[in-house]
């Protein structure tokens, strides 16, 4: 035992000793050997980047200014390997907090590491402008130095830039001097001895599979910009099955020979074949639409939630549109919408012999003729007054636009919050309700919306600044929905106070009963004095088969069979004057209506709630038993 603590005890005083001299190397290079320190970094510039110690590291630092961060640079252990790896974030961590000083070490860095800037052609101009700043400690004898060096490092070989290979768990870094797919295939086939798909995060944080040289180029040039000097961050994952050895040869004749575009996709929405009709509809190459998930084709909420449509008909095998044909809105190539026809067909098969499993789905598309501008412009002008109607009826605020920002109405909480009349805002943008600095913002970010079909905002609740008639500006929360009506497009904007003011605040009657009902396993729904339906849980959409869109603002007649949805607002009325109760309070038998008509045999309870003169009522739903 005395043997054993004898010998750890010289472990640890031999490490201490160690780790001392390192440290007494790196903070006090004074007490090594002195050199000419024009020479000592010219040396160092001249070896590759990556080969450089903490040491050398320190003193790279030291020569361009940057002494401060030395020793919390050695203190993280940071060698020339990792200072090329470093992000905004590492540099933020040790220290380095204004912004200045962190743009030019990415600029410095970058050159390292044989990006965007050369050594030779960056030096004379771009050290004035450091010097200038007055951020660095550099003195003449430096700059000297500095200006005799970019000659010779000039010559310098172009370094290998990293790229952080992201496979599941597994993250791996792969260096190659340019970008070349065709090398990056091959080495990631080597690393990980598989073939994979490739793919990076454009600045929206939407994934793209880089299938050629020029998309490899956009993620590094993205990455360049975002974080010089950072690995170029690729995100690899199974390629997707191919249409060979799913799809038979007979159906693929079969399919090329239809007229109409055919698309097969696979359980997580990859297009594994296109037709040519298909080419043609869309403008794709059909090997720009292979390996893409179907929703490129798609708008909006639809192209949001397609993923999460699949994964629940996965679960739960109920589907609303397999089997059947419906009216769609599709997304060319360049952006514009194209009506059509669309059917949807399911394929499942086991593996037999020498043939794979297959799950897939495959849809014909027929193309419809655009309305004409006459029978487009009715369509508008009925929609634009369903939706108005359907406005007023709501009690949150919203306000209806078309796809321009052009306000088309307005309800009458949008008109009391924002404070106008209907007739100062029918007609004008909708930048009125916003600061100067959202309001600039808005018009590019509809004109991106229309060409890229990329999805930020819709279907989800986001706090801004609002700009009020009476010039006050409050934060404020929205929520924005999509209404596309042939090819044309309407927004709805529903706004309510932010969620700290809504803790100050006394919650409304109807929001008290909204929160309760979606809380609530049983079937809920909940309707005002005039029959319209304010809120509905989960359960009861379920049981009605609609949407929350295709229920909300809606008379509850929708969910009643003949003749009662002809009586039901004369019933509700003689109630409301008379004060009489026949059925509140009182569970009974009734017969509802699911959204395909077909009769539901139902329990139903019915509650009342009054505030300061406004009634709802509270209906909950129950299975009768058999």
């Amino acid at each position: 035992f005395i043997q054993e603590l004898n010998q750890a005890m010289f472990l640890k005083r031999r490490s201490t000793t160690q780790k001392d001299k390192l440290k007494s190397d790196v903070l006090s290079p004074s007490s090594r050997k002195k050199e000419d320190p024009e020479a000592e970094i010219k040396q160092i510039l001249e070896k590759d980047a990556h080969s450089w110690s903490v040491v050398e590291v320190g003193k790279w630092l030291q020569h361009y200014g940057f002494e401060t961060y030395k020793k919390a640079f050695s203190e993280n252990c940071i060698s020339g390997t990792e200072l090329l790896l470093l992000n905004d974030e590492d540099l933020i961590s040790m220290g380095v907090n204004a912004l200045g000083h962190r743009k030019k070490l990415f600029k410095l860095l970058s050159e390292l590491n044989g990006n965007e800037y050369s050594l030779g052609s960056f030096r004379e101009d771009s050290y004035d402008s450091m010097n200038s700043t007055g951020g660095h400690n550099l003195s003449d004898s430096s700059s000297g130095s500095y200006k005799a060096l970019s000659s010779n490092t000039s010559e310098k070989k172009e370094s290998k830039v990293p790229y952080k290979c992201v496979y599941g768990d597994d993250v791996r870094i792969i260096r190659m001097k340019s970008p070349d797919l065709t090398k990056l295939k091959s080495l990631i086939k080597e690393e990980f001895g598989k073939k994979l798909r490739i793919a990076y995060k454009d600045a929206d944080g939407d994934q793209i599979v880089i299938k050629r040289d020029r998309h490899l180029k956009d993620a590094v040039n993205l990455a360049q910009k975002t974080a010089p000097g950072a690995a170029i961050k690729l995100f690899l994952t199974e390629r997707p099955t191919t249409s060979a050895g799913v799809i038979t040869k007979a159906e693929t004749t079969i399919l090329e020979s239809l007229i109409d575009g055919v698309l097969v996709i696979d359980v997580n929405g990859i297009i594994l074949f296109a037709n040519k009709s298909a080419e043609t509809l869309f403008q794709y190459k059909r090997e720009d639409l292979v390996g893409q998930n179907v929703k490129v084709l798609m708008f909006g909420e639809s192209s949001k939630n397609h993923d999460k449509y699949l994964q629940d008909y996965q679960k739960t095998g109920k589907s609303n549109v397999i089997g059947t044909g419906r009216n769609v809105v599709t997304r060319k190539k360049d952006g514009t919408a194209q009506p059509c026809w669309m059917s949807i067909s399911e394929t499942k098969k086991k593996a037999r012999g020498k043939s794979q499993a297959r799950h897939t789905f495959t849809a014909t598309i027929h193309p419809l003729p655009a309305a004409s501008k006459a029978e487009e412009d009715a369509q508008l002008k009925a929609t634009t007054l369903a939706s108005s109607t359907v406005l007023d009826s709501l009690l949150d605020a919203s306000v209806l636009t078309n796809n321009r920002g052009i306000i088309q109405h307005m309800n009458k909480a949008a008109l009391k919050l924002f404070g106008y009349s209907l007739k100062e805002v029918v007609g004008r943008n909708c930048t009125i309700l916003m600061t100067t600095q959202d309001a600039t913002k808005h018009d590019l970010h509809l004109r991106n919306y229309e060409t890229s079909g990329k999805v930020h905002i819709l279907g989800t609740t986001r706090e801004v600044l609002a700009y009020f008639k009476d010039g006050s500006v409050r934060p404020i929360q929205i929520s924005v929905t999509e209404q596309i009506v042939g090819t044309s497009r309407h927004f709805i904007g529903t706004f309510r106070p932010p969620l700290e003011d809504e803790s100050k605040l006394k919650k409304t009657m109807l929001q008290e009963v909204r929160e309760v009902i979606e809380n609530l396993t049983n079937p809920g729904i909940v309707m005002d004095e005039k029959g319209i339906i304010q809120g509905v849980n989960k359960s009861a959409l379920e049981i009605f088969g609609f949407t929350l869109a295709e229920m909300i603002g809606k008379n509850i007649r929708i969910i009643m069979p003949f003749p009662h949805n002809e009586k039901h607002d004369q019933y509700v009325k003689n109630y409301v004057q008379s004060g009489v109760k026949k059925v509140i309070g009182k569970e009974r038998e009734v017969v509802g209506k699911h959204k395909d008509g077909r009769p539901l045999h139902l329990m139903l309870s019915i509650s009342e709630r009054v505030d300061e003169g406004k009634r709802i009522f509270i209906g909950m739903f129950g299975k009768k038993d058999k």
